[in-house]
C-alpha cells in the first residue's frame, strides 16, 4: 500500500522533540483520510527515512522552498533509505494555496483578538 511521509529538517542537535512533532503532524493529516497511510520524518533523526520511506511512497518535504535540500541531499538520503523511486512533491512553501491560507488564518487570529480586548470588564 502506497504511504505518505512528510519529511522536515529536524534538529540535529536533538533530534527527539522535532522527529515526534513531525510525528504528531502526519498523525493529524492521516485522521482526514484513514485509507493512506502518512508518516513523519526528519533528516535529523538517524534512520528515520529507512524506517518510513519505500520505493512507493509519496514524499511531501515540510520545507518552504525548492533548494540544495529538496533538489540533493533528499534524494539522496532517499537513495540511501532504498527508496530511490519514491516520489518527490514539490515543498510545502511552494503551494499555490498557501497564501491564501496565511491571509485566513492570520484574518482569524486578528478576529479571535479583537474579540478577546472587547470583552466587558466587571471589576
Amino acid at each position: 500500500m502506497r504511504r505518505a511521509v512528510i519529511v522536515s529538517h529536524g534538529q540535529p542537535g536533538d533530534p527527539g522533540p522535532q522527529q515526534r512533532a513531525i510525528e504528531e503532524l502526519a498523525a493529524r493529516v492521516a485522521d482526514h483520510d484513514p485509507g493512506c497511510p502518512v508518516l513523519g520524518a526528519t533528516l535529523a533523526m538517524p534512520g528515520a527515512l529507512n524506517g518510513t520511506c519505500d520505493n512507493d511512497s509519496l514524499i511531501y518535504p515540510m520545507f518552504m522552498a525548492e533548494g540544495w535540500f529538496t533538489g540533493s541531499e533528499l534524494p539522496r538520503r532517499l537513495t540511501a533509505a532504498g527508496a530511490a523511486n519514491a516520489h518527490v512533491m514539490r515543498p510545502f512553501g511552494t503551494d499555490p494555496a498557501l497564501p491564501a491560507l496565511i491571509v485566513a488564518k492570520a484574518h482569524e487570529a486578528a478576529a479571535r483578538w479583537v474579540g478577546i480586548r472587547r470583552k466587558p470588564r466587571f471589576c
